[in-house]
């Protein structure tokens, strides 16, 4: 899991990684980060709006927003039988 400190709440969120993640992350260089390195530090909450923007277009996906991955996620999470509390 990793720990989102910077939240529209305020408050820390922690996010649970899937198989895939975890390795990514493993095959980092441990001896260049520390546990409380932002991942990407040179990219802009921006730059990943304009990005899935564009990715969005590539695709032929419209209307659709990062937030709508939350709700999508959710949804399916839900659908599969997980209850609210882990949902949450």
């Amino acid at each position: 899991m990793i720990i989102l400190s910077i939240t529209k709440n305020g408050k820390p969120r922690y996010a649970y990684l899937n198989q895939l993640s975890r390795q990514v992350l493993a095959s980092l260089e441990p001896e260049k980060h520390k546990p409380a390195d932002k991942l990407f530090p040179d990219v802009t909450p921006a730059q990943v709006t304009v990005a899935f923007i564009r990715a969005c277009e590539a695709a032929g996906i419209e209307d659709f927003s990062i937030h709508d991955l939350r709700h999508t996620f959710a949804s399916q999470v839900r659908m599969r039988g997980a209850d609210l509390d882990t949902v949450r």
